[in-house]
């Protein structure tokens, strides 16, 4: 019985994913070809339930080779122990729904396609392929978890978080993969690359639909992906330096094989050294309007890299109680949350918040957000660019929000605040790039009469209430895990003078640019309006700097300083108004060149 569902099964399914492959690539090839006939419908449905019977076949032969499943009949431990397991139950929910999540995979794909790579079609296949594409995500996902669960207690904990190559070939985990030896490739690295693929195909999509070519980020994917790399490692070895750096041999900042990366530094990187690679490769195409497409799936990517974190038994939040909520997860989840990163597992009935779940959610619902419903309603206000800040300020605000619910073991620099002034980091610099693409739209536009000092003003004012903020901490151990005395900014000014001269430096700057914004209103010279603009610009950049530098200051005695929110604020509000104020010096720079070019290919016609 076993080997018939196995060989019936795996015929049926292969079969029916080979035949539908090769129609639909023929169908997307032909261009003769726009429409389905009645025959290709058949053949259609015909493969779809030859993929569904195929899996469910498989499934059933799985739970036909292990006849001592049938003697389970409770959890032994860990998240759901003590609870019941019914193997009729278990076996009738995997085929059913294995047969139901493997035809809506199968459509899909299929839809996916022909929405995405079939140049001219049918009204009726044009509409119906794009909403059986998106109808088919929600039901593939909740069957694959519905059908995956029905394993959930035959499993042993914890998951494979890789494959090895070595004396012989085999899985391993998350507690043993230092002990083995070989050739390893970890799953985390396999989410990470499938993410990064599932973007690039996006993203070529749209950038087909919008600029009429393909290709055009096939280079950058390349340059940002490895940036982003070098990025996440840099930003986690600065974060954690004190923790596990200090004082080691410098060459363990190079092994990377040895975990240790960050998405915030990642993105970041990546983002930048792409934008600058797609604007020297493509001079001829608008790359703000190109990443307003392509940043956006970084989200897709990050959610799929996330599930990385899963099988490593990693990145995880607090210990709670199984109740509520947490009941509606699948099986799998709820014991492999129960385990502790490096060995060990929490008491029965508990599990770790599911962070990687959670964020991964998040991030899928950012982008559609950005992607689909922010131009959509929004379509008139939008400026180029927007949708790159859209990025920022979504994913700053998930990680801010995420960042005080993870267990202490994976926080990074002291009391977490590294990813904390990051998180603020992101919703800074996406909050800039707003102001400054709309400025720059302005300032093109010829409609920004005082706008710039308007908005530097605006930038400044919430500064000087961040003092109230407790943004330093003296901490008795230097990797900030002692006891902490936080304290007011305005309290550390009290004992160190090189914060009040800061602090002044940042009023007296705010109070350039709301000179410039008043007098901009009235009849007076550029100059005067120029050297506010100068001087406002440079006593924001100084203060920056005495706040960045000036933390070594602080008498601290026997403590340790941890400089953290309000002041890092402080710092990022300051270069966002100069940025802001520098903007004008830059668009008219950019302008005059692209007169001169103009008039320079008039003359050579």
């Amino acid at each position: 019985m076993s080997f018939a569902l196995l060989i019936i099964g795996g015929l049926l399914f292969l079969g029916g994913i080979g035949y539908l492959i090769y129609s639909f690539v023929r169908f997307n090839k032909d261009p003769l070809t726009d429409a389905f006939t009645k025959n290709d419908w058949i053949v259609y449905a015909i493969c779809l339930v030859s993929i569904g019977l195929g899996f469910a076949g498989l499934l059933a032969s799985i739970f036909e080779f292990n006849p001592a499943w049938k003697e389970i009949t409770e959890f032994e431990k860990g998240a759901l122990a003590g609870r019941p397991v019914s193997y009729v139950g278990n076996y009738l929910k995997a085929i059913i729904c294995g047969f139901f999540s493997a035809a809506s995979f199968a459509m899909l794909w299929s839809a996916f396609s022909v929405t995405f790579y079939k140049r001219k079609l049918a009204d009726f296949e044009k509409k119906f392929f794009k909403w059986a594409m998106y109808g088919a995500i929600a039901p593939a996902v909740i069957l694959f978890f519905l059908w995956s669960d029905a394993f959930g207690a035959y499993i042993s904990y914890p998951l494979p978080a890789g494959i090895y190559i070595g004396e012989g070939v085999g899985l391993f985990n998350a507690f043993d993969k230092w002990s083995i030896t070989g050739l390893k490739v970890a799953f985390y690295a396999i989410f990470i690359l499938t993410g990064a693929g599932i973007a690039y195909v996006t993203t070529d999509h749209f950038i087909y639909k919008k600029f009429k070519k393909h290709d055009l980020f096939t280079s950058t994917l390349i340059v940002g992906f490895l940036s982003g790399i070098i990025g996440a490692r840099i930003w986690y070895v600065i974060g954690n330096w004190t923790r596990e750096f200090a004082g080691q041999p410098f060459y363990r900042v190079f092994q990377i094989w040895e975990g240790g990366l960050t998405v915030l530094g990642g993105a970041f990187l990546g983002i930048i050294a792409g934008a600058l690679w797609f604007h020297h490769d493509h001079k001829e195409i608008d790359w703000r309007s190109a990443l307003d497409i392509a940043v956006p799936t970084i989200l897709i990517a990050q959610a799929v890299g996330r599930l990385g974190n899963f099988t490593n038994v990693e990145v995880y939040g607090q210990a709670v109680q199984v109740e509520g909520i947490w009941n509606i997860l699948p099986s799998y989840v709820l014991q492999q949350m129960n385990l502790i990163n490096g060995g060990g597992a929490l008491p029965d009935g508990m599990i770790h918040v599911p962070l990687f779940l959670v964020e991964a959610l998040l991030n899928l619902a950012g982008y559609f957000i950005l992607a689909f419903v922010v131009p959509a309603l929004l379509k008139k206000k939008l400026a180029p660019g927007d949708l790159i800040a859209g990025y920022f300020l979504w994913y700053g605000l998930v990680r801010i929000i995420l960042e005080p619910m993870r267990d202490a073991n994976f926080n990074m620099g002291s009391d977490n605040s590294w990813s904390i002034c990051n998180s603020l980091m992101y919703i800074i610099a996406g909050l800039g790039i707003i102001a400054s693409t709309h400025l720059y739209e302005a300032i093109k536009n010829k409609k920004d009469k005082g706008l710039t000092p308007l908005w530097s003003s605006l930038v400044l004012v919430p500064t000087l209430l961040f003092p109230l903020l407790q943004s330093i901490s003296l901490t008795t151990a230097k990797d900030g895990s002692g006891t902490s005395t936080p304290l007011t900014g305005f309290e550390v000014m009290g004992s160190t003078p090189i914060f009040v001269v800061a602090y002044v430096l940042l009023a007296l700057a705010l109070i350039c640019f709301v000179l410039q914004f008043v007098l901009s209103k009235k009849e007076i010279s550029g100059k005067t309006l120029m050297y506010l603009s100068i001087g406002g610009i440079s006593l924001s950049l100084i203060s920056a700097v005495i706040m960045i530098f000036g933390q070594n200051a602080i008498e601290a005695g026997e403590k340790y300083v941890n400089f953290s929110y309000g002041f890092f604020l402080m710092v990022a509000f300051a270069l966002i108004a100069a940025s802001l104020s520098l903007m004008p010096f830059f668009a008219k720079t950019h302008f005059d060149k692209v007169k001169k070019e103009e008039a320079l290919e008039t003359l050579a016609e």
